[in-house]
């Protein structure tokens, strides 16, 4: 039955995608159709157990097939209307890239890093101490009580990891309601999601040996190799608030409205996933304001704000309505005004200064940052392109 169900989530995140696209990029739809299908059950998880439902073995399942009859219903308006991405496809709307020696040798070891990657988090045991002790042990109570505000949060019997907005935990209960041993199939399909989603989006930008090798890059980065097996929420966001800021850059670049709406979608699903997501989402709606100020266009800008912000505000709500339960499990307390506690600052600023300043991944990264800055600058403010993805790089 589960793999039924995961069918069901990518056919629902197919369909979303295809709603909003306007042109059909097959390679972008497989991506996202993961990231997509992801995010709108985990956010129809969140509705059936604040309605009162619950979560189930048959809730799930019939929410999961009116989601995809209400959009298969408004795809067949679209085609009558002649505003279907699906009408009048051509070979184009299926190619991959030119494809040469290089792009077929980083395909190669693109593949079997996915298959490394996928096979590690089917087959290897959860072992990650906030999976073990929040997400996992989380999501395995969500699957057998059905809703959020279950015994281990009234019993304190779970990690800080509850704090977190609950798209995570309750994706991972999805395997455990269907029977599956282990929830580890999510961060696979999370993984998967983001290397085709990236390629995808990113040979719109630059060449397909370029995208296919920078793609290639971005998922043996050391980080990201191990953030993606070990199931915990780290994946899930890199993949969310990256394919979020690229679709934006997509917007910017060459103004089709289908990536605006991708963008705000993903990011909103970003602050669904962890709530200090909104360093993504904040810097995102300054630049759609920028952008979009010359020619007062508020409706746009309105309407990034306002589906990016959506459930990051609703989980702040729902934390304080049950502020007696979920308080304890919280590890930090956002205010409006800033902390300018100069002991506190000093601090901080030598954590950071430790972090950067080491020759390991973190430092080496930075400074590789820097001199592909420099080596790039002249383009920078020549073409006046990248001005935006900078600032969400260095905001966030």
């Amino acid at each position: 039955m589960i793999d039924l169900v995961l069918i069901l989530i990518l056919v629902l995140g197919w369909l979303l995608y295809t709603t909003f696209a306007t042109k059909f990029d097959f390679v972008e739809s497989l991506g996202l159709a993961h990231l997509f299908g992801l995010g709108a059950t985990a956010f129809s998880e969140f509705l059936l157990t604040i309605s009162g439902i619950g979560i189930n073995y048959s809730s799930l399942l019939v929410a999961l097939i009116m989601g995809i009859i209400a959009l298969a219903i408004l795809q067949t308006i679209q085609w009558k209307k002649g505003q279907s991405c699906l009408q009048n496809l051509k070979w184009q709307n299926f190619e991959i890239g030119s494809i040469n020696i290089i792009w077929l040798a980083g395909f190669g070891v693109l593949l079997f890093t996915l298959y490394a990657i996928t096979a590690k988090s089917m087959f290897w045991i959860t072992f990650a101490t906030d999976s073990v002790t929040s997400f996992d042990l989380y999501a395995k109570a969500i699957a057998s009580e059905g809703n959020l505000l279950n015994s281990l949060i009234h019993n304190r019997a779970v990690g800080y990891g509850v704090a977190y907005p609950p798209l995570y935990s309750m994706l991972l209960a999805i395997p455990y309601i269907y029977g599956a041993e282990t929830s580890k199939i999510i961060p696979a399909l999370f993984f998967i999601g983001m290397i085709v989603s990236f390629y995808g989006l990113l040979k719109k930008i630059t060449n397909p040996t370029s995208a296919m090798l920078f793609t290639l890059f971005m998922a043996i980065t050391p980080e990201m190799l191990a953030q993606s097996a070990i199931n915990i929420t780290n994946g899930a966001q890199a993949a969310f608030s990256s394919i979020g800021v690229i679709s934006l850059m997509l917007w910017l670049r060459n103004g089709q409205k289908e990536y605006f709406w991708m963008s705000a979608l993903l990011l909103a699903l970003n602050g669904f996933t962890r709530s200090e997501g909104i360093v993504y989402i904040l810097p995102a709606i300054f630049v759609v304001l920028v952008w979009r100020y010359k020619d007062q266009d508020w409706k746009s800008i309105g309407s990034y704000a306002f589906i990016t912000l959506i459930p990051f505000v609703i989980w702040q709500v729902f934390m304080r309505i049950n502020h007696e339960l979920m308080d304890p499990f919280s590890q930090i307390d956002l205010h409006i005004t800033p902390n300018l506690d100069g002991e506190k600052l000093s601090e901080i600023y030598q954590l950071m200064k430790f972090n950067l300043s080491q020759r390991t991944y973190y430092g080496i990264t930075v400074i590789l940052f820097g001199f592909t800055l420099v080596a790039n600058l002249w383009f920078i403010i020549k073409k006046k392109d990248s001005w935006s993805l900078l600032f969400i790089t260095i905001s966030a």
